[in-house]
């Protein structure tokens, strides 16, 4: 686990925790932007390094009212549907699942929801996220947390490896 209490332009997982221990891992995060208004992506480090290129992830998010966007050709994946506030008691929370992440037959991949605040408004995103299916014999050794725009203002994050 780890409390980000001072602002960061982004926070790592490192391949200190995500690594060839566990196949699967459970993550649970609250995160809150320094700016209003953006929304939380992450991406996966492959042999230590961040992977940014084009093409390299596909994601869905779904509000809990049933609309939806989805990316099949992305530089990163997007966790919540719904813009994040920065204001009092804002910010987002929620649950992850990462699949896969050492299995050569299927990309890696992350399932959860999320829970935001902006505005006194709640939203709540059903989130699914996958790496390139080209890489699916690539090593996933970290994750890497940031918002669209600004830094990240404070957090924490827990993670557990599952079998």
């Amino acid at each position: 686990s780890a409390t980000i209490s001072s602002a960061v332009s982004e926070y790592d997982i490192s391949s200190t925790h995500i690594n060839t221990t566990y196949g699967r891992y459970k993550l649970y995060y609250y995160l809150k932007p320094a700016t209003d208004s953006v929304d939380l992506r992450a991406r996966f480090f492959v042999g230590g390094s961040v992977v940014d290129a084009s093409n390299s992830y596909a994601y869905e998010t779904r509000s809990i009212n049933g609309t939806s966007q989805v990316n099949e050709t992305g530089t990163y994946m997007q966790f919540t549907y719904d813009d994040v506030g920065s204001d009092t008691g804002e910010g987002v929370s929620g649950s992850l699942d990462l699949q896969n992440i050492n299995n050569a037959l299927f990309p890696a991949s992350i399932v959860g929801l999320s829970n935001t605040y902006k505005n006194a408004t709640h939203n709540s995103t059903r989130i699914g996220a996958s790496y390139k299916r080209a890489g699916k014999a690539d090593a996933i050794n970290g994750l890497r947390f940031f918002f669209s725009s600004g830094n990240i203002a404070e957090g924490t994050i827990e993670l557990y490896g599952l079998g």
